[in-house]
């Protein structure tokens, strides 16, 4: 079942989303390129999959873009130390992307920043409703 947001609600919705991925802007790492929507959706994803063995192909594809322009961004997180490859033991073609202490410490900070935009929302929600 979903709730009908009213108009207001939309817009302080997107308003929180723009925010937080200005804020999450903040948090990237600088790879000498703009910060860009590709590096979001490598991070994003990243975070997601950090218990899955996830192929350097499976993150590649899954990503709404050129190849090309996200194997770019790909290969400044590995080069950067955000992310190793580890190769699979049955099989030599086979490499996986796994996460680094340095990436968990950048999704951590990443995390506390929406977490706490999140609560700023949800309390401005709450505030509203009790006024």
């Amino acid at each position: 079942m979903t709730t009908q947001l009213t108009r207001e609600q939309r817009r302080e919705f997107f308003r929180f989303l723009h925010k937080f991925r200005q804020n999450s802007l903040e948090c990237l790492p600088d790879s000498g390129h703009q910060s860009s929507r590709i590096q979001l959706d490598l991070l994003i994803f990243c975070g997601s999959h950090l218990d899955d063995k996830v192929t350097v192909k499976q993150l590649i594809t899954s990503i709404p873009s050129s190849d090309a322009g996200t194997r770019k961004h790909f290969e400044f997180l590995l080069e950067a130390g955000f992310v190793k490859l580890e190769g699979d033991p049955d099989d030599r073609r086979i490499r996986y992307v796994a996460a680094t202490e340095k990436l968990d410490k950048l999704l951590d900070r990443w995390a506390n920043v929406g977490t706490g935009l999140a609560e700023d929302y949800v309390l401005s929600e709450s505030s509203e409703k009790t006024d």
